[in-house]
């Protein structure tokens, strides 16, 4: 009788898990096949205020600059607004060197960049500007983002996401197969909804919204994942946030697993906590409006990082293999199929560089220690703080 309950809650959670993995190869086949049209190129040139939230950032703050003023853009159509949020180095003192609005702000008590953001927005709304873009200070844009995001948002959209990549992915194997989750993650997946008519999401970095949006509501995001918790109140809202895969930001990550450990523990944490509170919310509304797009955004918060996905897939193979039950064993198994499918057509679908496909040969390291950063974050109690990422060549001293 035992045998027989824990073989049936198992085919429940491997019917669960293979949906999931459904869901994901629609994706990917909606990415590809439905191709969107980029809109056509507009007659109306906005104005723009590229906002860039910096905390202790001396070290990259002049290259972002650097990119920023590069941009194929009417230079008098849009000001570059730096927040040097809680600074204790030369972050203000370098992006005074690039553009008179820098500000200041500190306040110990409302920490992050979703604090910065409120902060600064609260004093710009309302002002000169036809829209506002988000860039970290750890980034480089491609030279034609300003232009592509004046085309969307003349289309009608009120919120855009560029892709949003991984900076020199070659420096290590962690920053490659980074890169390769971002592929997945911010253009794969992204793409696919889309296609589908849904909201893309928002990646936290090289997002761009129309100026009514901050006016019409309070910028109330303050999480460690401000981006997923800004998205799904957007979503709940019923505002959709375009894509543009045609233009990018990429930004630094950690270039091994021990100076990454406290970023993704810090994700994961925020990530649970939103999935608690806003997944179901979502999802139910979805339902009673079916409202696709609604269903969607409660969806993407509901599916397990990639990693936990595959984790869970092997973990129920080896338990159906146990309990001898060959609808479990092959329930398990093309789940495991369709996650080798989405990785391999995902990165062909972004058409990933070499050194992507490289890194997926350190999957069997990663894979393990980001299922132990996971059950870590479950077991966690209280709100994740903020703590800023070292970036690499840097100090202690520079946290």
């Amino acid at each position: 009788m035992v045998e027989l309950t824990v073989t049936a809650a198992l085919l429940v959670a491997e019917v669960v898990l293979l949906g999931a993995t459904a869901y994901l190869l629609l994706l990917v086949f909606a990415g590809v096949v439905v191709r969107r049209q980029r809109p056509a190129p507009a007659r109306r040139m906005r104005r723009f205020a590229v906002v860039v939230p910096a905390h202790n950032e001396e070290a990259g703050v002049a290259r972002t600059l650097d990119s920023i003023h590069a941009l194929g853009y009417p230079r008098p159509l849009f000001d570059v607004h730096v927040v040097a949020d809680n600074c204790d180095d030369r972050t203000a003192e370098i992006a005074r060197g690039y553009t008179p609005f820098v500000h200041e702000r500190i306040d110990e008590t409302a920490r992050g960049k979703g604090q910065a953001l409120r902060w600064l927005f609260d004093r710009l709304v309302g002002g000169a500007y036809d829209a506002f873009v988000v860039i970290d200070a750890d980034s480089v844009v491609c030279r034609d983002f300003l232009s592509a995001m004046n085309d969307r948002l003349e289309s009608g959209c009120l919120a855009v996401q560029s892709y949003h990549g991984v900076l020199d992915p070659e420096r290590s194997w962690v920053a490659s197969l980074r890169g390769a989750a971002l592929c997945l993650l911010h253009h794969t997946r992204q793409s696919g909804l889309s296609a589908l008519g849904a909201s893309a999401g928002l990646a936290g970095n090289g997002m761009v919204f129309a100026a009514e949006l901050p006016q019409a509501r309070e910028w109330d995001a303050f999480g460690v994942t401000e981006d997923l918790e800004l998205h799904a109140k957007l979503a709940a809202a019923g505002v959709k946030v375009a894509f543009a895969p045609e233009v990018s930001v990429l930004s630094e990550m950690p270039l091994s697993l021990a100076a990454s450990r406290d970023q993704n523990l810090r994700w994961e944490r925020g990530r649970l906590a939103l999935v608690c509170h806003h997944a179901p919310r979502l999802f139910v509304a979805g339902l009673r409006s079916r409202d696709w797009p609604k269903l969607a955004a409660a969806l993407n918060l509901l599916i397990p990082p990639l990693s936990v996905h595959a984790i869970l897939a092997v973990a129920f193979l080896v338990l159906s293999l146990l309990l001898g039950s060959t609808v479990a064993v092959v329930l398990a198994a093309a789940t495991l199929l369709g996650l080798a499918v989405y990785v391999v057509a995902g990165l062909a679908a972004a058409k990933a560089p070499l050194r992507l496909w490289l890194a997926l040969g350190f999957a069997p390291i990663y894979v393990p220690w980001k299922g132990w950063l996971y059950a870590q974050a479950l077991i966690a109690r209280g709100p994740p703080s903020w703590t800023r990422t070292r970036r690499a060549g840097e100090t202690s001293k520079s946290k």
